[in-house]
């Protein structure tokens, strides 16, 4: 992936129009829609994410499917080079029980999505439909194996954000391997692009810690966001405009491309809804936030403070 150019910009460039979607089997929070690329855009991406979806009209299968499959895809994805990412089981087509679906979402390396079997599918991905077909009633056959656009230029995004400011995050992620808890430890660190112009675009960057420890009554998430902390400038923006417009508002660390200069870099932990629609209620202390001008010493900092904040961490 070329990011020498322009600050990691140019790698986005065929993924810039914004929306909204849902990407399924995760804490609820905002998630920005990128413009799906044709399927000859996928030689430049060093992973291909696939979905593999089957319908189940006559609802035959029982609740839990993503659980009771998330070990052997998991496994499974491993022994082939690929990365099992999560499992939509819950979802219809068009709203009735007879457009009931469910999808497996796989992130597949870039030599793999090229290495192709029958009906010019990757080897890799059909191991892993023929593994599903092994577990699922026989009366399930109609099945869809594609590409994913959207959640592949979410990866490209990802990992542009991610190479330029790899000297703040890393050292946080290290950091605080083997302290995330309650589930958290499972979901991969986010740098989710929210907005995009043709000077340059803007995220942000979370890493879920651990469910709520004040929160008795509303469950919630301990989520650290990582960045800085832009002015008003960026904010009047077009590209701070596009922020406010998924809730992502002043006060808010965040991520620019084309990186700034010398800044101050802020890490916040707050709070988010562990399910689609959860109410989350202001507590006290619940928000916690740091500053320094070097990502270890952030990092230090952060994990020195949440040990002494959050028993047990």
């Amino acid at each position: 992936m070329d990011l020498s150019d322009d600050g990691g910009t140019a790698v986005l460039t065929e993924f810039g129009r914004v929306g909204t979607a849902d990407v399924g089997d995760r804490p609820s929070h905002r998630e920005p829609q990128v413009r799906q690329p044709p399927e000859d855009d996928f030689a430049d991406a060093d992973w291909v994410m696939w979905r593999l979806e089957v319908s189940d009209p006559g609802q035959v299968v029982a609740e839990g499917l993503a659980d009771r499959t998330a070990q052997s895809m998991t496994e499974l994805a491993g022994t082939l080079g690929c990365v099992y990412s999560h499992c939509v089981d819950y979802d219809s087509m068009d709203g009735t029980a007879e457009g009931t679906y469910y999808a497996w979402y796989v992130r597949v390396p870039q030599a793999e999505h090229q290495r192709r079997g029958p009906d010019a599918l990757p080897v890799a991905v059909i191991t892993l439909q023929d593994h599903l077909r092994s577990v699922l009633p026989d009366a399930l056959t109609d099945w869809r194996l594609a590409p994913d656009g959207y959640l592949t230029g979410r990866v490209l995004a990802d990992a542009a954000f991610k190479d330029v400011y790899a000297d703040v995050i890393a050292p946080l992620e290290v950091a605080l391997l083997g302290l995330r808890r309650d589930g958290a430890e499972k979901l991969d660190p986010d740098a989710q692009m929210w907005a995009q112009t043709e000077d340059g675009a803007a995220a942000t960057y979370a890493l879920w810690l651990c469910k709520n420890p004040d929160d008795a009554e509303v469950s919630s998430w301990l989520v650290l966001y990582v960045g800085y902390l832009a002015g008003p400038e960026f904010w009047d923006s077009p590209l701070g405009q596009q922020m406010r417009r998924f809730g992502v508002s002043p006060g808010q660390p965040v991520l620019t491309l084309p990186r700034p200069g010398p800044v101050m870099w802020v890490a916040s932990a707050e709070t988010l809804p562990i399910t689609p629609g959860s109410k989350v209620l202001p507590l006290v202390g619940v928000r916690h936030q740091w500053t320094a001008r070097d990502g270890q010493q952030l990092a230090d900092r952060v994990k020195r403070d949440l040990r002494a904040l959050l028993p047990g961490f």
